[in-house]
């Protein structure tokens, strides 16, 4: 069985792991996915790693669903999110993926066909928003199929929103010069596109007003640590390092220097 995430519902602590701070980049994030989620159009988000696509996508989910059923973690959610693979980048494995994770009943020998149908009856009845993050290991077929059951759903005016998030990578295979024949038909599906975001200055601006951290040295310092691979998430391990360094006390230029010394936050 595919391991389907238990999204935290609304109220639970919003310091858990997988919260980040709230920036301009992902604001701009949830705010693509808000426009899928009310107006059932395909939304493309693309960022660079560590911007935070992931936890954005969680964090959204989290906003609008309800209190999961124990019995079955896809029961009566608006928002179902899914993380795909490499090993289930071409079309069966695919399908079966996502089938699973919408807690779709399947067996060995189902063909694509009636995988599809079966997304298809689930994506009508109980879902609002459909999630797929790492898109970018998706195969053409396996895009095209997912447009597929979303033209037919459209068609019945019942489809739900689909955003589609991954690396920059998978804007160029749906929007690039060099796009295949099999993408134009997704490419003029799409409504709202958030791409090839990054963490820009007023980012880290944001999160060290959040944190209280005035200086224009700790900023600049944690502006480095954000320009690194990891960017947001390389930012709270320094900072909830240098949290634990000064024992409830201001975090200071000596305290960040020392998180970073701790965690290796720069190369």
């Amino acid at each position: 069985m595919t391991k389907v995430v238990r999204l935290p519902s609304a109220n639970e602590n919003s310091n858990n792991a997988d919260t980040l701070w709230p920036t301009p980049v992902m604001e701009r994030m949830e705010n693509l996915m808000l426009s899928s989620y009310r107006t059932g159009m395909i939304g493309l988000l693309t960022a660079s790693s560590g911007t935070g696509k992931t936890t954005a996508a969680r964090q959204f989910a989290a906003k609008l669903n309800p209190v999961a059923d124990e019995d079955d973690c896809s029961y009566g959610q608006k928002v179902t999110y899914i993380m795909m693979t490499r090993a289930t980048d071409k079309t069966r494995p695919g399908l079966f993926h996502i089938a699973d994770a919408l807690g779709l009943y399947t067996s060995r020998g189902d063909c694509p066909q009636e995988l599809m149908r079966g997304i298809e009856f689930k994506l009508e009845n109980q879902t609002s928003l459909l999630i797929l993050d790492e898109a970018q290991f998706m195969s053409a077929d396996l895009l095209s199929a997912i447009r597929n059951i979303w033209d037919r759903l459209e068609s019945r005016s019942s489809n739900p929103g689909i955003v589609l998030v991954g690396t920059e990578s998978l804007h160029e295979r749906i929007c690039g010069r060099r796009r295949s024949e099999d993408m134009d038909a997704l490419s003029g599906r799409l409504g709202q596109k958030r791409v090839n975001l990054s963490i820009e200055e007023q980012d880290i601006r944001a999160i060290c007003n959040h944190l209280g951290i005035m200086g224009e040295k700790e900023f600049a310092l944690l502006y480095r640590v954000g320009c690194e691979r990891g960017g947001l998430h390389n930012i709270k391990r320094v900072v909830e390092m240098a949290g634990q360094i000064a024992e409830g006390r201001k975090i200071t230029l000596a305290t960040l220097k020392d998180a970073i010394a701790v965690t290796g936050g720069l190369v």
